[in-house]
């Protein structure tokens, strides 16, 4: 994810350039994603590794270090395999796989009861904020969509695409730049 202090890494995969109305602008992305809580559960703490290709307890990736060291797609584990699965989720939306495209993403979860068969409705409400919707959200999720062992355990149920304006200076209000 893209530390929101680094400006530079902002201006390059985040804020839209332009002289018109949307310069510093971005393009916001929404996914409501529903779990399918009861197979998850059932599954053993390995086989979610397995998926996500992170370790669980302190979200390393599965070929060493802590949170935030940097994955080793190559590595090797005990039995000769690939430590992180080529297609884990971690691995299928690394920048590296997609000419180092990076978007702001932040995910909430979201529980709603059960349905009326009695299943669990939860998931995760996933928005990303990137400048090009076309060359940074859409390879990556298609590559999702296509290849990632996640999609045993999740449905999208909704999703959407917003323009959002870029922030206002003291005296603007919202638009200023577009009826201006």
């Amino acid at each position: 994810n893209i530390n929101i202090s680094d400006t530079k890494t902002l201006d390059q995969h985040v804020r839209a350039n332009g002289a018109d109305w949307f310069a510093g602008g971005s393009y916001l992305a929404v996914r409501l994603t529903r779990m399918n809580i009861e197979t998850w559960d059932r599954s053993a703490l390995r086989e979610q590794e397995q998926v996500f290709g992170r370790n669980k307890g302190e979200g390393a990736p599965l070929s060493g270090g802590s949170e935030f060291t940097k994955p080793d797609f190559e590595a090797k584990n005990a039995v000769g395999e690939t430590a992180i699965p080529k297609d884990s989720h971690f691995a299928l939306a690394h920048p590296d796989r997609h000419g180092g495209a990076k978007i702001l993403r932040r995910a909430f979860n979201y529980s709603n009861g059960t349905d009326r068969v009695g299943h669990i409705d939860a998931g995760l409400l996933f928005i990303s904020y990137q400048k090009d919707l076309e060359t940074q959200f859409v390879p990556i999720q298609r590559m999702l969509a296509n290849n990632d062992r996640m999609n045993e355990y999740v449905k999208v149920v909704g999703s959407a695409a917003y323009a959002c304006p870029p922030g206002l200076k003291p005296g603007q209000y919202w638009g200023h730049e577009l009826f201006s």
